[in-house]
């Protein structure tokens, strides 16, 4: 039997990750599962995939992130085998005056906004459910895009249950996350391939 493939997005680190590739780079996600899935085994053809699963936060006050939901809800989520996760991102703490320790909240000079976001629970939600799958014997092989190395103990985990996870991303193999999991796969390599050519939403 073919090896089951579900896919696992970390959809900001990755995204980074491939604009530090090419800043005008855009990724045709159509495309994304059946060249993962392909090049996820030493023999073409011994993978079977079954899902992409997309993890993103949001900061809902930003219209620009309400264009990036939309988009993600909107055309992503539509795609066969592609399941969207969002979150909302969380108040990072805020600037405070150092005399009285009130919290700043905009720029006297140009009225900016200084209360940043961050995001909380993505790699923690990847995490669970790469496990709880694994537990239940749905993947043989998962294939994580991030470069993030909180993923590390998980990954030598699965790795001892005999769960393959392979990481992708098109910085190559610089990071630790990619020096420990089973196998590498060089997006670079698939650059041309992948590409969307198309005006998308975002």
């Amino acid at each position: 039997m073919p090896n089951r493939v579900r896919i696992f997005m970390d959809y900001w680190n990755f995204i980074l990750d491939m604009k530090d590739y090419s800043a005008s780079y855009r990724l045709d996600f159509e495309k994304l599962p059946s060249v993962l899935t392909h090049n996820s085994t030493i023999t073409p053809g011994e993978a079977r995939y079954d899902e992409t699963r997309v993890y993103a936060s949001i900061n809902r006050a930003k219209e620009s992130e309400r264009g990036l939901l939309r988009f993600l809800e909107d055309t992503v989520q539509t795609i066969p085998g592609y399941t969207v996760h969002v979150t909302k991102r969380k108040s990072k703490k805020g600037v405070h005056c150092p005399q009285c320790d009130s919290m700043i909240e905009y720029c006297p000079n140009c009225n900016s906004d200084l209360i940043k976001t961050v995001e909380k629970g993505v790699d923690t939600w990847i995490v669970t459910d790469m496990l709880q799958m694994a537990w239940d014997d749905v993947y043989d092989i998962g294939i994580l895009l991030s470069s993030d190395r909180d993923y590390i103990p998980a990954v030598e985990f699965l790795h001892k249950r005999e769960k393959k996870v392979i990481h992708a991303s098109f910085s190559g193999v610089t990071c630790e996350l990619a020096k420990k999991c089973w196998m590498h796969i060089d997006l670079r390599r698939f650059a041309s391939e992948l590409k969307r050519t198309d005006s998308p939403s975002s």
